[in-house]
């Protein structure tokens, strides 16, 4: 399995937090799962906030410093917390 699918798959199981550090900082996806049956996940990074509505826009959304954990995906330390 690639770094990218592992880290897709993590992300949208709702495993819990998933901690990742880049260039010494922290971040973190924090997935909700809603009464509705739809998810959402906020995206945090070095102080910065946004909350998305897929895992498409997780790997995609450009929120560490500029950047998306697509592009990152070989740069990043990842810990998942359950």
């Amino acid at each position: 399995m690639s770094v990218i699918d592992l880290l897709k798959k993590k992300v949208k199981d709702c495993y819990g937090l998933v901690e990742f550090t880049y260039q010494g900082k922290d971040g973190n996806i924090d997935p909700y799962f809603h009464e509705d049956g739809t998810y959402s996940y906020l995206l945090y990074f070095d102080g910065y906030e946004k909350m998305v509505y897929s895992i498409e826009d997780v790997m995609n959304t450009r929120f560490i410093l500029g950047k998306s954990l697509y592009v990152l995906k070989n740069d990043v330390d990842l810990k998942v917390i359950d």
